[in-house]
């Protein structure tokens, strides 16, 4: 591998419900709205749900601008963020926590 990095870059997949499953949004097999664990992000910048991720700081004119969309862009735009926040506690907290 001469001239080539050594190092190789991963490849990460989650299943499509892992939010669900990280943020406790099941009941039964029904996925509830996710406007709670946003709510809690914004109030106190943590999710219980993942205490390893560190404080995440949104602007107060960005959460305004998030909460006056309508509920379905809302839904989808929290539905993202979970997303990122179950993908970052288990592909990079959980990989520096397990390999530290």
């Amino acid at each position: 591998m001469s001239g080539e990095s050594e190092s190789m870059s991963n490849f990460y997949m989650t299943q499509a419900r892992l939010p669900s499953k990280v943020f406790k949004l099941n009941i039964g097999s029904e996925t509830v709205s996710a406007q709670s664990i946003i709510e809690e992000l914004i109030a106190h910048q943590r999710v219980a749900a993942v205490p390893n991720v560190n404080r995440i700081i949104i602007d107060p004119e960005l959460a305004d601008k998030h909460q006056s969309h309508e509920f379905v862009i809302r839904e989808q735009l929290n539905s993202a963020l979970l997303l990122t926040l179950a993908f970052y506690n288990y592909a990079v907290i959980n990989k520096r926590i397990n390999y530290s």
